[in-house]
């Protein structure tokens, strides 16, 4: 059985609308065109309610206290961050400095493998000229 007030509810006169836009619930929403569900904002104490596209845009403003406690980290780590990129630059230079060669390098002989290659190569394109050859041959 339903209670008193959750009847009135239903057949009352007086629309939910949202807090902010002034949209009513159930309608279409004038800017994004979806039907409007009204809530609270979650982490709120109060009572007041909100459509979705509301909602978001709350929930996107950033909150003082973060900001306060963003910039206190930041000036707490600032020196030490910055001394040890600074640490870790010097020292990388370091290492990208190279010794000069002490003689010329040996020469690579080019002997018995390019020309086993070349041999192969040779064989395989008369295999496949032979192959057309008898291809062409063939009524």
């Amino acid at each position: 059985m339903k209670t008193l007030e959750s009847v009135l509810k239903t057949i009352s006169i007086e629309k939910e609308i949202c807090a902010s836009c002034k949209v009513e619930a159930g309608v279409e929403h004038p800017l994004k065109g979806m039907r409007v569900e009204l809530r609270t904002l979650p982490e709120s104490k109060s009572e007041e309610k909100y459509c979705q596209i509301c909602i978001i845009n709350q929930s996107k403003k950033s909150n003082p206290e973060k900001k306060k406690d963003m910039l206190l980290l930041i000036k707490k780590l600032g020196i030490p961050m910055f001394l040890i990129s600074a640490l870790i630059i010097m020292f990388s230079m370091s290492l990208y400095a190279q010794p000069g060669l002490p003689s010329d390098p040996a020469q690579a002989p080019i002997d018995g493998g390019l020309g086993l290659l070349a041999a192969a190569g040779g064989a395989y394109a008369y295999k496949k000229l032979k192959d057309e050859k008898s291809k062409k041959d063939l009524p």
